[in-house]
């Protein structure tokens, strides 16, 4: 390795496993080598790793490392077990995938309400919800769906995803578009209900009806953003009977 220059380094560095017995000058090569293409990680306890650890996108020092190594990354192991980095990484990209089911979950939601009434007014129709309805819809039913998106134990295939870029969007256009989609569905089907009762039924009996839909549209849309990946019957299955339907029964009483 030390008769190669950086150039002949790259493939290799990029093809091959596992390296041993590497000098200090040479992991920092491997590391700024991977690093144009990857993300990478290095874990390291003595002064030799500061550079690298230094270097890399996350260093991950031991506890019973020296202290310069300690203070060079961002990480320390206090258990000194290498597991836990695959811990913590499982558990990082499970709060993450959750921030964006709740952010995604409230924006398709409110975004719904927002055009149904706009829709209302164009229309020229009685606003199907009043604002009292709105306030409990975003302080209960949302609240209470919100906080179980949040809570996801995460996807199996979590761990088999590449690691996104640091300046990655939080929302991919395939999940913008289903944003748009929920909302615009909600928002239809609640205006379709609320139009259908006005035309036999009081105002006030035909927004009940408009708010318990609404409602009820929630719970499919908490449904649908469990996963992007499982099936219907799979993120049935992953239900907890007894905590959602007393969510569900908070939601709507």
């Amino acid at each position: 390795m030390n008769d190669m220059s950086d150039q002949e380094l790259e493939p290799i560095a990029n093809s091959v496993r596992v390296f041993s017995r590497v000098t200090p000058e040479n992991k920092f090569r491997i590391l700024t080598i991977l690093k144009n293409s990857q993300i990478v990680a290095m874990t390291g306890d003595g002064v030799n790793d500061v550079p690298a650890l230094t270097s890399a996108h996350v260093g991950v020092a031991m506890g019973s490392g020296a202290s310069i190594a300690k203070d060079a990354g961002n990480i320390i192991l206090l258990d000194n077990n290498f597991k836990s980095i695959i811990s913590a990484v499982h558990e990082g990209r499970t709060i993450y995938a959750n921030i964006k089911r709740m952010v995604a979950y409230l924006l398709s939601t409110n975004s719904g309400e927002v055009i149904i009434a706009i829709s209302s007014l164009i229309i020229g129709i009685p606003v199907p919800l009043l604002p009292v309805q709105i306030l409990w819809v975003n302080l209960v039913t949302d609240t209470c769906l919100v906080i179980t998106l949040g809570l996801e134990p995460g996807e199996k295939r979590n761990m088999k995803r590449a690691p996104q870029s640091p300046n990655s969007p939080l929302f991919s256009r395939f999940m913008i578009s289903r944003i748009l989609l929920i909302a615009v569905t909600m928002a239809i089907l609640t205006l379709s209900i609320y139009i259908t009762m006005l035309e036999s039924n009081s105002v006030d009996y035909a927004r009940t009806i408009a708010f318990h839909s609404m409602v009820v549209m929630q719970w499919a849309s908490a449904l649908c953003y469990r996963s992007d990946y499982e099936s219907l019957w799979q993120r049935i299955k992953r239900l907890s009977p007894r905590k959602i339907y007393l969510i569900y029964d908070i939601s709507i009483t």
